[in-house]
């Protein structure tokens, strides 16, 4: 037997299973965590898509990871914002050894971040944070996103946080397919950095997806949104 692998499973049952569930650690580019919370203003970005995420329904631990493709081996930029825009976290990662080849394809990732405002944070409720990883340091052009994992939820369905700007209905169209996916209103006291969450349950998507989003306001359709996701399988 292995014991090292015996031994982590041991743990798992007790305080550290997000320590065994991920390969590697990304580690701060500055060194030290910087969290603004702010509860008299607001953060509003005026992006449409805030947030890309598994697991945050309910977040407990607050354990951050990734799968991360082989476009995100230089640096990682992570962002988190409250639905409230009240907190917020704008930080660059990267691997402990650059010339490393990595995790496996598939591997999840962890993030060093440890928050001091977890009772805080768990007082915004289901979706009350949103998690936006994207590849290339956070002061570069805007990267691609992958999807962020909180609390090792690794196959729960895939959240995308969006800023409606209040729109009366939004849908989401994943790939080439046709159907549509209804998107329901975020469900925090107060929502100034997004408003909805479209959950994508599909298991099959891999590489490069594309993403668009429908925001009707008035019965009037706006011009759609879209992105690109970059994802890697298990």
């Amino acid at each position: 037997m292995n014991y090292a692998i015996a031994i982590c499973n041991i743990l798992a049952v007790f305080f550290f299973a997000d320590n065994c569930a991920v390969a590697q650690t990304l580690k701060l580019v500055d060194e030290q965590l910087e969290e603004h919370l702010d509860k008299n203003s607001t953060t509003i970005s005026g992006a449409v898509l805030v947030g890309v995420q598994r697991g945050g329904g309910q977040i407990e631990r607050f354990d951050l990871s990734a799968r991360l493709p082989d476009g995100f081996r230089d640096q990682v930029c992570l962002k988190l914002v409250s639905a409230n825009g009240r907190y917020s976290v704008r930080e660059s990662y990267l691997y402990d050894n650059p010339d490393d080849t990595g995790p496996s394809p598939g591997e999840p990732v962890g993030f060093q971040y440890s928050t001091k405002h977890a009772d805080y944070l768990k007082a915004q409720g289901a979706h009350g944070v949103a998690a936006l990883v994207t590849s290339g340091a956070c002061d570069s052009d805007h990267g691609t996103p992958t999807v962020a994992i909180w609390d090792d939820r690794t196959d729960a369905a895939i959240e995308l946080l969006i800023n409606s700007f209040d729109a009366d209905k939004v849908f989401a169209y994943v790939g080439d397919s046709s159907d549509s996916i209804a998107c329901d209103r975020v469900r925090a006291e107060s929502l100034s950095a997004y408003d909805t969450v479209c959950e994508i349950e599909k298991e099959d998507l891999l590489g490069r997806v594309k993403i668009e989003i429908y925001r009707y306001m008035n019965r009037k359709a706006a011009e759609p949104d879209e992105f690109r996701l970059e994802l890697v399988g298990k």
